[in-house]
């Protein structure tokens, strides 16, 4: 009896481990809509992105630098998914109320979860804080949602990204934003809603 009963507790040791340290660490994916596929200054964005969170000390969810998003339900599926997914990335057409895949749309009203670091790589996403708000990055400390506030042009925005690897997590998030917004040679209209003068994006 007694050796079952070790045997049972060994059992439980060596599944719950590995699913303790799995949740140590908060979990990204960055997604790149198949509009942009195929271009180039795009997918260097997204990269950079990814390369961004990683290096901010995030895990990465997925086996690649980032998944190509052909249905808006590649996204929703991991923003709706249990687990520790805490940041994401999403690279796509978008607007001031809805994210745009592959003729589909996302509005703030499919957002689930409560989220640490957003990155939405769309045009006019950050308009407002309705997205933010959905990603619930707003009023709480250590989360925030970067993005786009007008048009961005698709060479402009892995100039930003590429100054924003260096600066990410040196500074608190508004200032890494800006300084790397000012050594830009193209517009970036970056803005950041939620915890950006204390927080420097890195995972808690």
């Amino acid at each position: 009896m007694k050796k079952l009963t070790s045997f049972i507790l060994l059992l439980l040791v060596m599944f719950l481990l590995p699913n303790f340290s799995m949740a140590s660490t908060d979990q990204y994916k960055a997604f790149l809509s198949t509009d942009f596929s195929s271009d180039f200054h795009s997918i260097n964005a997204t990269g950079l992105a990814s390369a961004t969170f990683m290096k901010l000390g995030y895990t990465n969810a997925s086996s690649s630098d980032y998944e190509v998003a052909y249905s808006k339900w590649n996204v929703l599926n991991y923003i709706s998914g249990m687990g520790n997914n805490y940041g994401i990335v999403i690279n796509a057409h978008g607007n001031s109320t809805n994210i745009g895949i592959a003729n589909q749309l996302i509005s703030p009203s499919d957002i689930v979860g409560v989220w640490h670091l957003v990155a939405l790589d769309c045009c006019e996403c950050l308009q407002t804080n309705s997205f933010a708000t959905a990603f619930k990055t707003v009023g709480y400390s250590n989360r925030a949602t970067l993005g786009w506030y007008t048009t961005i042009w698709n060479n402009a925005s892995p100039e930003w990204w590429a100054n924003f690897y260096g600066y990410a997590g040196t500074e608190c998030l508004r200032d890494a934003a800006l300084d790397a917004a000012n050594n830009c040679v193209n517009s970036t209209p970056i803005r950041i809603y939620g915890d950006k003068l204390n927080w420097d994006g890195t995972a808690w």
